[in-house]
């Protein structure tokens, strides 16, 4: 397992989330995690603690996605987000280009848990909580994975 550092942003409202399922429902989680302090604080400890260092953001759907890009964007930070709801060929272009460092922050949707490997990946930032512990460990495992030089 790689060394970590853990941070944690306290302005989640867990009461707000409503389990439906194994797992909270997307309608709650959605709301939950949409808030502007929420979004601009995952954003502002992004640019403090992993400063170009390639990062991926998990987000309950596609509306979540798209307002973290855009914050992303408004600090100057090159980013995009991959989802279901693109082709796979958008999705894979998109892929593409932050393997290759063109995008620094991925936010994926439901993408980019099981089968996803980046051993360049060096910053997780959970916005999509979950009732789950098998899907937390997929997704906290993206960034905790051996680097080729066993770093």
């Amino acid at each position: 397992m790689a060394d970590y550092e853990a941070y944690s942003l306290p302005e989640i409202d867990f009461t707000e989330l409503r389990q439906r399922g194994y797992d909270y429902s997307y309608d709650s989680l959605e709301r939950a995690v949409s808030r502007d302090t929420i979004v601009a604080s995952i954003v502002q400890a992004k640019i403090k603690h992993a400063k170009n260092k390639l990062t991926i953001v998990f987000c309950p759907t596609v509306k979540n996605a798209d307002y973290v890009v855009s914050e992303y964007r408004a600090c100057g930070v090159s980013s995009a987000y991959i989802a279901s709801t693109l082709s796979s060929t958008e999705n894979n272009r998109r892929l593409d280009d932050f393997r290759a460092g063109k995008i620094e922050v991925l936010v994926n949707v439901e993408m980019a848990t099981e089968g996803f490997d980046l051993p360049s990946l060096e910053c997780v930032q959970m916005l999509r909580p979950t009732s789950s512990l098998a899907l937390y460990k997929q997704m906290v495992g993206r960034a905790l994975r051996p680097k080729q030089n066993n770093e």
